[in-house]
């Protein structure tokens, strides 16, 4: 699902943007053996700013996780949270200039479970 719009018209708008898998679902709805795990789900998001003809600064954030795994026998979700902060600013119709501030945390595997013979 993805919603967009302005906040302030010809300066300010924002885009909201997410989705998931289901396959875990339809696994369990028509009976799949045992429990399986398999999806995945993510956010992103954006704003941006117009502060004059030459300045824009944006804002943009990501968030997700994915899942896999069978019972007992295996089991591993990791996933990723990231956040930007852009300046753009245009000196001519030729040169222009991008800075940005990024953060990003990866995260690994938070369990992983192996069935042992």
């Amino acid at each position: 699902m993805t919603l967009q719009g302005p906040i302030l018209k010809d300066k300010a708008s924002y885009l909201i943007s997410g989705r998931r898998t289901y396959i875990d679902l339809l696994a369990k709805t028509f009976g799949a053996p045992g429990e399986l795990k398999f999806n995945f789900y993510d956010l992103n998001a954006k704003v941006n700013y117009k502060v004059d003809e030459n300045d824009r600064v944006y804002l943009s954030g990501y968030f997700g996780r994915d899942g896999m795994g069978f019972t007992d026998a295996f089991d591993m979700t990791w996933g990723n949270t990231t956040g930007t902060i852009r300046w753009n600013h245009l000196f001519s119709d030729r040169l222009f200039l991008n800075s940005s501030f990024i953060l990003s945390d990866f995260n690994v595997p938070t369990r992983c479970r192996r069935r042992r013979r």
